[in-house]
């Protein structure tokens, strides 16, 4: 790292604004930025907020709807402020300091704009933390190193992981009814294991056959990805040629989210159902394995961006269930760690570090990262990328 700060310092403090933001002014900059910053988050995150709205169905009340729309404005205002503020900074060191540095190029102005993201609801702040750690996640698993060529290069050892952080998420959603975007939300338990009830029918679905439980979770999670589908076929149509011949733009539309979700719900309810049927061990340990099983949708489907949600939704289970256990210690050391503000410290750290890696090694990023700092920051995280880039292969074109 000591290397690199010296090349940036020989090669790359020579850049300024104009390079970054070609032909314009800083100010004109700025007021781009004010002006399209709120038009790419709402372009990114509309999407995911009608997944949620479309999720719920027909038990969508007046009250979810109102809150849904509360989160969406609050992303919406916290995330273009964000990297509104993420831009002026960085032109704002480039006109005190006479030059980019190493950090104060984007590590700092990211750094101190993240903070902005506290002033949103806390589902908006959990939805983006989670995002952030996975991406996170993402580059450590893209680099050159044992641990990872390992974990990322085996299909099989990939799945296993998934398999076991399913069971803990859905655990934690049914146990402790823990929060947080997951591919199913399992029922709590209606019926106690005392009731004689409980021996003739699955204690999920009381109300329902297994049959009937098994095609309404598969049928409601196949069209909840299916819509993810079209709208990835949208993206690829709308980045071809007006030339391009109708019969080739029906062919973009790829069916791959909505089996992978109808897949893992599938196989999840199907599982517990038959364990519960011939009753192979408690409805807890029944449930815990079969969301076990369900985790075999990756073998299948592998996706490293759900791979990553899963491994991080998982270690804040964990979290979570050691705060729910601790809470009633009167350990002051315990209860110091408990109580830190852990989310406040890591993830403004964590946000920058990722856009930092972006700009100077972005072979470890991966495409949902990206999409997502450049709808931050209007495409002005990638313009900073390429000319970083272009004036590293200079300079070693030098050597």
């Amino acid at each position: 790292m000591a290397n690199f700060s010296k090349f940036f310092n020989e090669h790359l403090s020579t850049l300024n604004c104009r390079d970054f933001h070609e032909g314009i002014s800083c100010k004109r900059h700025i007021i781009n930025s004010c002006l399209y910053c709120p038009l790419s988050v709402m372009k990114m995150f509309t999407p995911i907020y009608l997944l949620a709205i479309i999720r719920k169905n027909r038990n969508l009340t007046k009250e979810d709807l109102k809150e849904i729309l509360l989160n969406y404005r609050s992303c919406i205002m916290s995330a273009s402020i964000t990297g509104i503020t993420c831009n002026y900074v960085s032109c704002l060191h480039r006109l005190f300091l006479r030059k980019h540095s190493m950090y104060t190029l984007i590590f700092i102005p990211a750094w101190y704009s993240a903070h902005f993201m506290f002033l949103s609801t806390k589902a908006v702040l959990e939805l983006s933390t989670t995002a952030v750690y996975q991406h996170f996640l993402d580059t450590l698993l893209r680099r050159n190193n044992v641990v990872s060529k390992t974990i990322y290069g085996s299909k099989a050892i990939q799945t296993a992981i998934f398999m076991l952080c399913s069971a803990l998420i859905l655990h934690g959603k049914r146990a402790f009814n823990m929060k947080g975007f997951w591919l199913t939300k399992p029922n709590r338990s209606t019926i106690s294991e005392k009731c004689e009830d409980f021996e003739h029918r699955c204690n999920m679905h009381p109300n329902l056959s297994c049959g009937n439980f098994v095609l309404e979770g598969v049928c409601k999670n196949f069209l909840m990805g299916l819509v993810i589908d079209c709208l990835n076929a949208l993206k690829r149509i709308s980045k071809r040629p007006l030339s391009t011949k109708t019969w080739t733009k029906k062919r973009n539309l790829r069916l791959y989210w909505g089996p992978l979700f109808s897949l893992y719900v599938g196989l999840y309810r199907l599982t517990y159902c038959l364990l519960n049927r011939f009753h192979v061990a408690s409805d807890e340990l029944n449930h815990i394995l079969a969301a076990c099983c369900a985790g075999l949708s990756h073998f299948f489907y592998p996706e490293m961006a759900l791979f990553n949600l899963a491994a991080v939704h998982a270690f804040l289970t964990l979290w979570r269930m050691f705060q729910i256990y601790g809470a009633g210690t009167e350990n002051k050391i315990s209860k110091a760690l408990l109580n830190f503000p852990y989310t406040y410290v890591l993830y403004p750290l964590i946000q920058a570090h990722c856009i930092h890696i972006y700009i100077t090694r972005p072979q470890l990023c991966g495409p949902l990262q990206v999409a997502v700092n450049n709808s931050f920051t209007n495409n002005y995280s990638t313009a900073i990328m390429k000319k970083v880039q272009e004036a590293i292969k200079r300079g070693k074109g030098l050597q």
